[in-house]
Order: structure tokens, then C-alpha cells, then sequence
């Protein structure tokens, strides 16, 4: 719960809950935080994070040099709001929050752990 938090998100208890995909033959290393609000008992956002660089997503992704192949990589690269998940209108202060908690190496490192673990 925040105080006085900087996001503009609404006094609650948020809950980070990682996502990573199932598919055996995937390799996207990425994750995907479904943040919940205790108080409103939903997801406000959905979060990705992929850790790879913008080339190794480009060769994983293998869909060549089209707008939807580079639009597909852009997504997967980096920090960003799911373009396929509904997101309410905190979702932009959310991502803002994720954004400082990947700041902490140890967190990053731990993100990559349970990616493998899964995998």
C-alpha cells in the first residue's frame, strides 16, 4: 500500500502476479505482470516485459521485414502495456510502477529465474 506514492495510483494493495507463456517450442523471454487491485478485486493492468535485445526478438520471431513482423518485435522488446489485454485507466501508472521495480537488478535477476523454472 502507498502512502504517498508517485504513480497516481489509488490508495490500495497491488499485487504483481508473472505470467510467462506455455508453449514448450517458446523462447520469447518475456513476462507478463497481471497487476491486481485488492480493493477493486480485478487486473488494473498488464504489463510486458521482455529482456532480450530488439535482435534477438527479431530472430526468434522470424517474420522478416514486414510493419506487423517489426510492430510484433517492437511489443516484445522492452517494458510495455499488453496491446492485447484490457487495460482500465490506471494501467498507464502501473506500468510506471513495474518500470522503477525493474530498476532493482536483484528483481530482474529473479524474473529470469522463475522464466526458466518454468520453462
Amino acid at each position: 500500500m502507498f502512502a504517498n506514492n508517485p504513480y497516481g495510483l489509488p490508495a490500495d494493495e497491488y499485487g504483481l502476479i508473472e505470467a510467462y507463456c506455455d508453449d514448450e517450442n517458446c523462447d520469447c523471454r518475456r513476462v507478463f505482470f497481471n497487476i491486481a487491485s485488492r480493493k477493486r478485486k480485478e487486473i488494473i493492468a498488464v504489463v510486458t516485459y521482455g529482456w532480450e535485445t530488439e535482435s534477438y526478438d527479431c530472430k526468434w520471431f522470424g517474420g522478416g521485414d514486414t510493419a506487423t513482423s517489426r510492430m510484433a518485435v517492437k511489443e516484445m522488446t522492452g517494458l510495455g502495456l499488453n496491446s492485447a489485454s484490457q487495460q482500465s485507466k490506471f494501467a498507464p501508472a502501473a506500468l510506471e510502477l513495474v518500470r522503477d521495480l525493474l530498476q532493482d537488478t536483484n528483481y530482474v535477476a529473479r524474473i529470469k529465474r522463475h522464466y526458466k523454472m518454468f520453462k
